[in-house]
């Protein structure tokens, strides 16, 4: 008789193993399910997202690699460098300057009395080019000298 619980409680346990495996496979399968589920419901937002992009684009915008100004900048446009000197000199001369002017000039004064002149640096790049910047160059491990002549008449 004890024999026969010990082999009903062994099979028993096999039985619960057996089933503990098939339901850690069904687990596995049903999680690879919802994975490919959700990659399809993303692959479908995708899509989605790029139908009604397309419906959004207005047929005025030009398209991908065509330019916005195809005539370029309009004739007698002042640029940077003018605009912000006439700036200054109105600015000097209280000459009525307008409110725009005043606010960039109060902005890089209130910048540089902070220690912060980051302003002036992009004005000064804006209207006279950024400086030159040196570029180190070896041949063989040794020093490349090039030599700027310039021309006294360019001056």
């Amino acid at each position: 008789m004890e024999e026969e619980i010990k082999e009903n409680t062994i099979e028993e346990e096999k039985v619960e193993e057996k089933t503990n495996e098939v339901i850690d496979e069904v687990k596995d399968e049903v999680e690879g399910i919802k994975d490919e589920i959700k990659i399809e419901e993303n692959n479908k937002n995708e899509e989605k997202k790029i139908e009604k992009s397309e419906q959004n684009q207005k047929p005025w915008l030009w398209k991908k690699g065509q330019s916005g100004n195809p005539a370029g900048k309009p004739k007698g446009t002042k640029s940077f460098k003018t605009l912000f000197e006439e700036a200054v000199k109105k600015l000097g001369m209280a000459d009525n300057p307008t409110d725009v002017e005043i606010e960039i000039l109060k902005k890089g004064i209130e910048m540089a009395k902070s220690g912060k002149f980051p302003f002036y640096k992009d004005m000064f790049d804006r209207i006279y080019g950024q400086p030159a910047k040196s570029i180190e160059i070896e041949s063989d491990g040794l020093p490349v000298v090039i030599k700027v002549v310039r021309d006294e008449s360019e001056q």
